[in-house]
């Protein structure tokens, strides 16, 4: 058996730094696990180490300035609380360190928190970026950010549940389908965000939407089915996106003028505001639904 101190230095972390973690507890892996253990990534030019805490262990890349988490593991610096089986356990918190080996930690790496089960997610001081389906299915109902975020990647809360989110105004992109089948209820999107990417908050459950007025374009099913009753899209809106609002059960629609609405395929109940919108020359102002009680048909209604 290739012993692993061969392969990498395992260093255990806490601030402060710790006694490293003996190695005889890896002697039952092969050495084809370990390989894989080390260079699991699209960065197979650097080399992976993983760094104990009290609540686990965090496998990471480490750059010249800074720390990547590529993966959440079941080590901790007690080896009486190691994690049987991570993926039936619940963190009820669960706090990034800021620092890593001297370095601040400023990447989580795709699917690195994927299926953890985590209630409150502290995130570390000066991250940056949270890749691809960081935290899908965590389940994650508390997230605590920092002032640092510039972007969040493409599926990274799929399926979060938390009821209030504010996506801070340092976060300058969020990728497409991030929040799908999550249970926001009350959202506020800060004001980096020019461009709402394609199903970003698809098939949720929002009651409130305060968007931001840096907001430019919204793209396709970016609010597709997700409860919404009202609206309020900001003056810089130019264009959305098919079926970006459809499905909701909107009554009042505030916004600007001449605003392009792509037209889906097929016919839905959105499509009754956008001809009436488009209509009455695509003027900004309010726009209200009612229903006639003898026909039960519904229209829209202008008032400025």
């Amino acid at each position: 058996m290739i012993r692993v101190m061969t392969l990498f230095f395992i260093i255990l972390v806490m601030l402060p730094p710790v006694n490293l973690m003996a190695d005889d507890e890896f002697d039952e892996m092969t050495f084809e696990e370990l390989v894989e253990l080390i260079y699991n990534s699209d960065f197979h030019s650097e080399g992976r180490r993983e760094y104990a805490t009290l609540n686990g262990s965090f496998l990471c890349y480490e750059h010249d300035d800074y720390i990547e988490i590529s993966n959440f593991g079941l080590y901790s610096i007690f080896p009486e609380t190691i994690i049987e089986n991570i993926y039936y356990h619940i963190f009820d918190y669960l706090e990034i360190p800021d620092f890593i080996n001297n370095k601040p930690v400023k990447a989580i790496g795709r699917h690195a928190f994927s299926d953890i089960k985590i209630r409150t997610i502290k995130l570390p001081l000066y991250l940056e970026i949270i890749n691809e389906y960081a935290f899908s299915a965590s389940n994650i109902e508390e997230i605590i950010f920092n002032d640092y975020l510039r972007v969040i990647g493409e599926y990274a809360f799929v399926g979060s549940r938390m009821k209030n989110l504010t996506i801070p105004d340092t976060v300058i992109d969020i990728g497409r389908n991030a929040f799908w089948l999550s249970r926001i209820e009350n959202l506020i999107i800060g004001n980096g965000i020019k461009v709402l990417r394609q199903d970003v908050f698809n098939a949720g459950s929002l009651i409130t939407v305060t968007l931001p007025e840096s907001l430019e374009l919204i793209e396709e099913a970016a609010f597709w089915y997700t409860g919404l009753e009202r609206i309020t899209i900001p003056e810089n809106v130019y264009r959305i996106g098919v079926n970006a609002f459809s499905d909701n059960p909107l009554t009042e629609i505030i916004i600007g003028n001449n605003v392009e609405f792509e037209l889906p395929f097929a016919y839905n109940e959105f499509n009754r505001f956008i001809n009436f919108y488009n209509n009455n020359n695509k003027r900004s102002g309010k726009y209200l639904l009612f229903r006639n009680n003898i026909t039960r048909e519904y229209f829209w209604e202008y008032n400025e």
